[in-house]
């Protein structure tokens, strides 16, 4: 026979003495192991329903798997009490799954603020609808969406309706880029101007980014390259808007597009990514003119991967950041991307990170994602402490070598400005550094 927990028995106590339903609430506060919770519903019927709001406030699926899955949301669909109590949901479907139960699901989660799906990229099931078919009948509205769905009339009529959407991520090809269609794209024909009012951050390919960003307030961004001509549609797109981000992540191809990309960047922009350093002393020196405009830059990502030799030894790169911070002298980190940042062979560099996001998601663990700590939305999510972490590998570069000899092989080098003194930051997780700038 099982004795019972702690938590179980401080529950009891508290059953037989107390009446208020703040103080249940408090009890289960400090309580966070899902175990206890389960048990904590059957000790009484007050202690049941501050259980369940926190059990069911922040919810894990994987479709097309496990009986436990499905029977998890059968619950939802049979106990609609049970599915408004939900605020974040993060689901895996995997290939082949059948999603009609999923959907039903979705349109019982009325209160559903915070969205995580992966896995709707792939292809469906035979004789199942399109994965965006999913959200037709949902009432909620979102605070914050990520997904790897195609871009397709479905998806966006959810869009539509999205209104105060803040947090949008979106890693889905466009549809008719995936039906062989040469003509317009999908995502730059079907947004109309007035969807998406509130849209704070967004992180998508570059062509449907250039359709987002005019009459939007979007401040922060994180977009990559898909096909020939995105650079040059996002760059005029970022000129043209009224409200620019002030925290921009785009990796430039070429010395070009590093000019371009920081002719586009608001004066106004903190955190700005990852134009190409250019090697060549007078392209270079244009590139510090229009770096000297940034006036309250913070933070810089460059890519060195073109210079022959690289500077690769941390002296080397105290050096150059002692050089850009002529031009810069708000800056206070500096983050030097090298050859196997994005460019290594097995990665295209027209997709960049988004490939690599796209291609992890599938295998990635998912119980370990939570949504965004957009300060709205947090308080509406007491439950809740981070935001889903990226699917793609941490990039990082780990070296405790003596200064003059050459850094281990990683992803970056980041050096911040401490005291006047260009320092080696270890361990800084770069993949959501973008989402930082206020």
């Amino acid at each position: 026979m099982h004795s019972p927990s702690p938590a179980t028995t401080i529950a009891q106590h508290y059953s037989a003495h107390v009446g208020s339903p703040e103080l249940y609430a408090l009890v289960v506060g400090h309580i966070r192991a899902r175990d206890d919770l389960a048990r904590l519903c059957r000790v009484s019927r007050p202690f049941r329903r501050a259980a369940q709001v926190a059990l069911y406030n922040t919810l894990a699926l994987t479709v097309g798997v496990s009986t436990e899955g499905n029977a998890l949301l059968r619950t939802l669909v049979d106990a609609p009490t049970l599915a408004g109590l939900v605020d974040a949901l993060s689901i895996r479907i995997l290939p082949n799954a059948a999603t009609s139960l999923l959907a039903r699901v979705l349109r019982a989660t009325t209160r559903l603020r915070f969205l995580d799906i992966t896995g709707s990229g792939l292809p469906p099931a035979p004789r199942e609808p399109p994965p965006a078919a999913i959200f037709e009948g949902t009432r909620f509205l979102l605070r914050t969406l990520t997904c790897d769905m195609p871009l397709n009339q479905h998806l966006f009529r959810f869009l539509e309706a999205q209104r105060i959407l803040e947090d949008l991520t979106l890693t889905g090809e466009d549809a008719s880029r995936i039906a062989g269609d040469c003509g317009r794209p999908t995502s730059v024909a079907t947004i109309p101007p007035d969807a998406l009012p509130a849209l704070y951050t967004l992180e998508c390919g570059a062509r449907l980014a250039a359709a987002l960003l005019p009459g939007r307030s979007i401040r922060r961004l994180h977009a990559w390259l898909e096909v020939d001509g995105d650079y040059p549609l996002l760059t005029r797109a970022l000129r043209s808007t009224s409200t620019r981000p002030i925290s921009l992540e785009v990796l430039s191809p070429d010395d070009a597009g590093a000019l371009s990309l920081l002719g586009a960047a608001s004066p106004e922009v903190r955190y700005l990514g990852t134009p190409a350093l250019p090697v060549d002393g007078a392209v270079r020196l244009q590139a510090y003119a229009l770096l000297f405009r940034l006036r309250t830059i913070e933070t810089l990502a460059v890519d060195i991967s073109s210079w022959k030799p690289m500077p690769v030894s941390h002296r080397a790169l105290r050096a150059l950041a002692s050089e850009i911070s002529i031009y810069a002298r708000s800056l206070r980190r500096l983050v030097f991307h090298g050859p196997t940042a994005w460019r290594g062979a097995s990665i295209p560099p027209s997709s960049g990170r988004a490939w690599r996001r796209a291609s992890h998601a599938y295998s990635s663990p998912f119980s370990s994602r939570a949504p965004s700590p957009h300060p709205t939305s947090r308080s509406s999510s007491p439950w809740l402490s981070s935001r889903p972490a990226s699917p793609q590998p941490i990039s990082r570069r780990h070296s405790a070598r003596p200064d003059a000899t050459e850094d281990d092989e990683g992803d970056a080098v980041v050096l911040a400005l401490i005291n006047g003194i260009w320092s080696v930051e270890e361990d800084l997780p770069l993949d959501n550094l973008w989402r930082e700038a206020a």
